[in-house]
């Protein structure tokens, strides 16, 4: 009976083994029964991914040729440039230019003048500093300021009538003396403080081929005697000034090239030499109207002004402190507003100090000529 289970446990184990010879033979090696040796390198790349934000945003910023942009471009609101977001039109440039903003030259350099505003604008907002309580309220005084002297006046401007040439013309008759030029004299000088000598100089001065540079080399007593004694464009007033009635009064009637001389100065004797001459001159009308009509204008208009001003003030409640009352009487006893010039715009005024007219040396004496003995 023993012999019999061994001999069956035998037969179990020997069947055991020959099925697993066969299906070791037979069966086909699958792809994750084979051994991997670098998994990295094996493994699949990953699809590139594609940012859609990025692409639709390049594709705007690149349209192909048949997306360009359309824009009419002789629209007034076609954009010139933008910065951070922020976008300057034709129209907003040309304001600019209008107004005579600083920089704002013509639409390129009124277009380049508010970039340069933004980028500082920017910064300063990004800094914080448009949150200062201050800082605010000189931004918003700019604004306003601006408001009322560029918009407001512009108003005012297109509703007064200009002047014509008649008023021009009037206007240029009653002020005939400012477009009129007085003669004036290029001329050298020795200053001398011996008569006798003086006319010796003078002599030598008036003979043909003299070198008159030489003579004021040697001779001349006058401060200016390293710039040779020259004095350019003096008219007879100042040629009065400087050297007295009896030299201004020769000069007058003096041609080019003439020798004058010697004749009794403030303190010495002068000789003078006329290098040129300018005659006398009255500027025409024509040249000066297109000036007379701007100076006209601005009169009216800072006129019409000062009355819209002052009916304002009239209308208006304004409270001023006892300290502000005080201040202004200070101030104005110590200031005096130029004549003829309005205060426009609440510009503080000048203090004119009262001109001091220096008095007019007297002429020296001529010194008494030694008698001559008639033998």
């Amino acid at each position: 009976m023993r012999k019999t289970w061994n001999y069956v446990v035998l037969l179990v184990l020997t069947v055991s083994l020959s099925l697993a010879g066969c299906s070791s033979t037979t069966a086909q090696p699958t792809e994750s029964s084979k051994p991997v040796k670098d998994k990295q390198a094996v493994s699949p790349k990953p699809a590139p991914v594609v940012d859609t934000q990025t692409k639709s945003d390049s594709q705007e910023k690149s349209p192909s040729k048949g997306n360009e942009n359309t824009t009419d471009k002789n629209s007034l609101d076609r954009i010139l440039v933008t910065v951070n977001g922020v976008s300057l039109t034709y129209e907003q440039a040309q304001r600019m230019v209008n107004y005579q903003v600083p920089g704002a030259r013509n639409i390129a350099s009124a277009a380049q003048r508010w970039t340069d505003i933004q980028l500082k604008k920017q910064e300063a907002q990004r800094r914080g500093l448009d949150k200062i309580d201050l800082n605010a309220f000189i931004v918003q005084l700019y604004a306003d300021n601006y408001l009322g002297f560029r918009i407001l006046h512009d108003e005012i401007r297109k509703s007064i009538p200009a002047p014509t040439e008649v008023d021009a013309r009037q206007k240029y008759e009653q002020q005939i003396k400012t477009y009129q030029r007085p003669a004036t004299f290029d001329i050298q000088h020795i200053t001398m403080a011996d008569e006798t000598e003086a006319e010796k100089t003078a002599a030598d001065a008036k003979k043909q081929n003299a070198d008159f540079n030489e003579l004021v080399r040697r001779h001349s007593q006058a401060r200016d005697k390293n710039n040779l004694g020259r004095l350019m464009r003096r008219s007879q007033e100042n040629i009065q000034r400087q050297f007295g009635d009896t030299v201004a009064d020769a000069v007058k009637n003096a041609k080019p090239g003439d020798i004058l001389g010697p004749l009794p100065g403030l303190k010495d004797f002068e000789i003078i030499k006329i290098t040129s001459a300018t005659p006398e001159e009255t500027i025409a009308f024509e040249k000066v109207k297109a000036r007379i009509l701007q100076q006209m204008n601005a009169e009216v208009q800072r006129r019409a002004i000062n009355i819209l001003l002052g009916d304002l003030k009239a209308k208006a409640k304004i409270d001023k402190s006892s300290e502000l009352l005080e201040l202004e009487k200070k101030a104005a006893e110590t200031t005096t507003p130029t004549p003829g010039r309005p205060n426009i715009g609440g510009r503080s005024t000048r203090t004119i100090a009262p001109r001091v007219v220096p008095p007019t040396p007297s002429r020296p004496t001529p010194p008494t000529p030694a008698p001559k003995n008639d033998k």
